[in-house]
């Protein structure tokens, strides 16, 4: 069996010796590193920032406000950071959050950071309820341009600067630039009434050899790649005073088979937080961006498909969402969600398979059911949920899960006889299945009955929250006909 306490405290100790390894080639490894070292955060989220004379620690987590914010007064940040980063999780909760720390960094102890990935007008409305200047927001505005996301938001300390500094940062529109390397990201900083204009620039996929030759970086490359050559992600930042920095995304506990740094793409939690937001047409332009970020990305393809569908491009739409799926049969719509690892799936699966050779019990065929369902194997999932009822007569989960497996194999008379089957056995049974078979079957009859273009589009798009691409394209395909016969 795999222990995962074991990895764990190994991959903390690497993280460890890394660290130590970096304080003794830049001699800077202070009492409160060595105290933040024993943090619970070490497990959550690491990063490590490389700079040509000095180190620096990023800890984060998901939710981690309160924890993050201990931390940050043990190492002694300023309290107009810690209070401003407290304001901005309260209002704006569910975050990943990161404080990062320096080293013998005396003038600027820290800062905390939060993936905002929120409207520029909500954030801009909170710095000027925290007393930031028109002025500065102005200028704000319009350094921004046309970005409508803040995806990462700061708070730091500089007297140079007055004090608390705000590090604001947008998404760079690829498409708007020169073919060639180019920055993803951007970001600005300002204080409550001063306005630095001077970008700085931040580029993905870095690699060690992207460094220049700056004074001290020779040794600092070198020592990064033995450290960790090319097995995490790194950004490269440049400053407006070309200065350089390295982030290594060293460890994050949300790594799974569904989630990594080395392949996440920043473009498309744009994308889908702008359709969120009601800007569609900008949400195109991400997920275009994102298939510049990270050509043949399944889930950029799929996300472009549906801001296509719609603002009414329906079968440029699923033409998008038919490519996705042919490179990944599972993919899905951003209406359909799914639950469970394919890993913890296929366990429950053997486990189920294992007691049910033991005792044949409806239960057991039901749950299993439901995970075969899960991975898309509607076929097992039906026989799994027809033993269960042949087991037992009057189990009406059973029924009901039979017929949200029919509307997935395309059977919408027999979704809406299982689930009557379900709804009489127990009137408090979910009623979403029977609802979503019965609006299928309105949709097909109105299609055949009353052919029009109206009608087609209606059908195409409820295929396609079915995920039934397919199908939806076919009638996508009739209302365009549809459409050119009317304006001949």
């Amino acid at each position: 069996m795999h222990d995962f306490k074991v990895e764990k405290m190994e991959n903390s100790m690497k993280i460890k010796a890394e660290i130590e390894a970096l304080g003794r080639h830049y001699g800077n490894v202070d009492a409160n590193l060595l105290q933040a070292l024993d943090s619970p955060l070490m497990n959550e989220y690491v990063e490590i920032v490389l700079c040509a004379d000095h180190f620096e620690l990023v800890l984060g987590g998901l939710d981690k406000a309160d924890e993050l914010v201990g931390l940050a007064r043990s190492q002694g940040f300023e309290e107009d950071v810690v209070s401003m980063f407290q304001a901005f999780a309260a209002q704006f909760s569910g975050k990943m959050l990161y404080t990062k720390l320096m080293p013998e960094r005396a003038n600027e102890p820290g800062s905390m950071y939060f993936v905002s990935v929120e409207p520029w007008t909500d954030v801009i409305a909170f710095l000027a309820a925290h007393s930031f200047s028109p002025a500065v927001l102005t200028q704000l505005e319009a350094a921004i341009g046309k970005s409508k996301i803040c995806f990462l938001l700061g708070f730091s300390f500089d007297p140079d600067r007055g004090g608390l500094v705000v590090k604001a940062y947008h998404l760079h529109d690829l498409l708007a630039g020169d073919a060639g390397r180019q920055p993803f990201l951007v970001s600005y900083r300002f204080g409550r009434n001063v306005f630095d204009p001077r970008p700085k620039l931040y580029y993905a996929k870095a690699k060690w050899s992207d460094f220049s030759a700056q004074p001290g970086w020779t040794e600092v490359a070198a020592l990064g790649d033995q450290l960790f050559a090319d097995r995490y992600e790194m950004l490269q930042g440049v400053s407006e005073s070309g200065k350089q920095k390295a982030y290594v995304f060293r460890h994050d506990i949300r790594e799974s088979e569904n989630f990594s740094l080395k392949s996440y793409n920043y473009y498309v939690e744009e994308g889908n937080r702008l359709i969120i937001a009601g800007f569609l047409a900008l949400s195109e332009q991400a997920f275009r961006n994102a298939l510049a970020f990270s050509p043949g990305d399944i889930d950029a393809l799929n996300r472009l498909g549906y801001a296509c569908l719609m603002q009414g491009r329906y079968v440029e739409g699923i033409g998008y969402a038919r490519q996705a799926k042919a490179m990944n049969p599972n993919v899905t719509n951003l209406i359909w969600l799914w639950s469970n690892p394919i890993a913890e799936q296929d366990a429950e699966i053997a486990r189920l398979t294992a007691e049910i050779e033991v005792e044949p019990h409806p239960e057991r065929y039901n749950a299993r059911g439901i995970y075969h369902f899960h991975k898309r194997e509607y076929q097992a999932a039906k026989e799994d949920l027809l033993k269960a009822i042949e087991l037992e007569p009057f189990y009406s989960e059973a029924y009901n899960n039979l017929g949200g497996t029919y509307i997935k194999l395309g059977e919408f008379v027999e979704a809406v006889k299982s689930c009557t089957i379900a709804h009489s056995i127990n009137t408090a049974t979910n009623g979403s299945n029977i609802v979503m078979a019965r609006e299928a079957l309105r949709l097909i009859v109105d299609s055949e009955q009353r052919p029009s273009e109206a009608s087609f589009i209606a059908l195409g798009k409820y295929y396609y929250q079915l995920d039934f691409f397919d199908e939806a394209e076919q009638c996508f395909l009739k209302a365009r006909d549809f459409a050119r016969v009317s304006l001949t």
